[in-house]
């Protein structure tokens, strides 16, 4: 197993140019939008790569069939690279599911995610400026507010120093704001490929308020003038993030599995 240098990242991008569900994630650390590290079998043509983002989502996609790799895998996750607490596990192709349900221990817990496509005809919330309620005002997220943001409603916000650089110079968010208090967010974790994913944080005692419908709607009515197409996913189980994404013009394309796995110490 290879680990890359950043100037090797593309070697793994081919990998993951058919993947149907949060390809950012891959792509934000092979186009340098985030902090990450890169495994691969072989290269400059690997046949199997996993991506470890800084954020605790790593991606992995290739031949399942490489035995050597998958060999080495369960220690490169719960020992070289388990400084996290949890990771999720993306894969592709499918195939990796039967493979990986004998490679992952017990503890590792098999989920849904439900991905979501843009159809730029169905969003109709460009007057989202008028939408804002009097004492109340709109922000892009700049380092000032990433600051605030995450010691009143986000905390994972601000991991690392390196990421907010990036996020500022390639990212995309808003911020409602009621004077000094966050209200709600909309921001993008990660940004890959010409892809953003949509994140949404709005605080406890503004729920129900609409909050979140105004700052998607700012953030995807921004996202062309950054040359980006939002993405979209949720747990299948998320009623109100699934009616969000279907009320900003998102379409679904499936629900497809992935891995939550927990590191826990003297791992056998």
């Amino acid at each position: 197993m290879i680990r890359l240098h950043p100037d090797e990242f593309t070697f793994a991008a081919p990998l993951f140019k058919d993947a149907q569900y949060y390809a950012q994630v891959p792509y934000s650390v092979i186009d340098g939008n985030h902090p990450g590290t890169i495994f691969v079998d072989q290269c400059p043509r690997p046949t199997v790569a996993l991506v470890c983002s800084h954020l605790g989502y790593y991606y992995l996609a290739g031949c399942p069939d490489n035995m050597q790799f998958c060999c080495s895998l369960r220690h490169l996750l719960f020992k070289e690279m388990g400084q996290m607490d949890s990771f999720s596990l993306f894969f592709f192709p499918k195939d990796w599911e039967a493979k990986l349900n004998t490679i992952l221990p017990a503890r590792a817990t098999r989920r849904m995610v439900r991905a979501f496509d843009f159809n730029s005809t169905r969003f109709s919330y460009t007057n989202w400026r008028h939408e804002i309620p009097k004492g109340f005002y709109l922000k892009s997220i700049d380092k000032v507010l990433i600051e605030k943001i995450a010691n009143q409603v986000n905390p994972s916000i601000n991991q690392t120093r390196l990421w907010i650089d990036k996020f500022i110079s390639n990212g995309l968010g808003f911020c409602l704001l009621q004077e000094e208090q966050v209200v709600s967010i909309c921001w993008s974790p990660l940004v890959g490929n010409g892809m953003c994913d949509i994140s949404i944080t709005t605080a406890e005692k503004f729920r129900r308020r609409g909050f979140a419908t105004l700052v998607a709607a700012a953030f995807i009515d921004n996202c062309p003038e950054k040359g980006l197409t939002p993405v979209w996913h949720c747990s299948p189980e998320n009623l109100a993030s699934n009616a969000l994404a279907r009320k900003m013009g998102f379409q679904k394309k499936g629900d497809f599995p992935t891995f939550h796995c927990w590191v826990k110490p003297n791992n056998n």
